[in-house]
């Protein structure tokens, strides 16, 4: 009996641990000040005007990465809380932002029809190189085109704070240089098969990295996809299968609770003998 208590102890700290890690995720907001050349960000733009909008999300390439685990939760936690699936029925864990400061105002009934949304981030290492970003099917990048690509992300978000230092960045002439007229626009971000999803409309999540020592691409894609609603609302959902899912930590607990019973009897039984 010691040796099962020992070893369903070991348990309950593996779980703890896990529930931990992926726990580490802050709640979602927007940030204060433009993004670092790592930080995740969302691009709106009105492909058949001038309207253009960056919002930095607050979280850096690392917080979202695959490896992180960050974005496939099993539970509610303090970034992920379950809600309806904002392309239907059924639900989801969301990961919500809110509505984004200036969307009513940039982007009316007028353009939404024009209007497109990507989210983005990029890490430049010396070992490889790695790109999140959203996409209809899996991004067909090369070896060489992730480093492009993050290359461009990185020249996206540098232009950007060229420009001001908030947290969110807008341009309604074309003048700027991260506007869909300019930079985002000519090939630099968005441009043929990385064009973005229309708005009220949801699209994949993918995280694509290099190697140095393989020269390959490789592709993963997220469980969940990112949501803009037309009245602005960003969200990142992971669909729920089997009806609503146990909050870890409490289920941790109640495992942890009925373990220290156990540990109970059997020292009763051991002193009884």
């Amino acid at each position: 009996m010691k040796i099962s208590i020992n070893v369903l102890g070991t348990t309950v700290a593996l779980a703890l641990a896990s529930a931990s890690a992926h726990a580490a995720l802050a709640p979602p907001s927007i940030g204060t000040s433009a993004p670092g050349n790592n930080g995740l960000y969302l691009a709106i733009w009105d492909s058949a005007g001038n309207n253009t909008e960056l919002v930095n999300l607050n979280y850096l390439y690392s917080d979202v990465t695959a490896a992180s685990g960050n974005l496939n939760p099993s539970a509610p936690n303090a970034a992920f809380q379950l809600a309806a699936a904002p392309t239907g029925s059924g639900q989801v864990l969301q990961m919500s932002f809110g509505v984004i400061p200036q969307f009513s105002t940039l982007f009316t009934s007028a353009n939404l029809g024009t209007t497109d949304y990507m989210v983005l981030a990029q890490q430049l290492a010396n070992t490889g190189n790695g790109v999140e970003t959203t996409y209809g099917s899996a991004p067909p990048l090369s070896y060489t085109g992730v480093n492009t690509y993050g290359v461009n992300i990185q020249g996206e978000i540098a232009s950007w704070a060229a420009s001001t230092s908030a947290g969110i960045a807008t341009d309604t002439t074309g003048t700027a240089t991260f506007s869909v007229q300019t930079s985002l626009g000519n090939g630099q971000i968005i441009s043929g098969a990385f064009a973005g999803q229309s708005v009220g409309q949801a699209i994949n999540f993918y995280n694509v990295t290099d190697s140095i020592t393989t020269h390959k691409a490789t592709a993963t894609a997220y469980s969940g996809y990112w949501f803009l609603s037309s009245t602005g609302v960003l969200s990142y959902n992971v669909p729920v299968s089997g009806g609503a899912p146990v909050p870890l930590p409490a289920a941790v607990w109640l495992f942890g609770s009925g373990l220290l019973g156990m540990a109970g009897v059997a020292r009763r039984r051991k002193t009884a003998v």
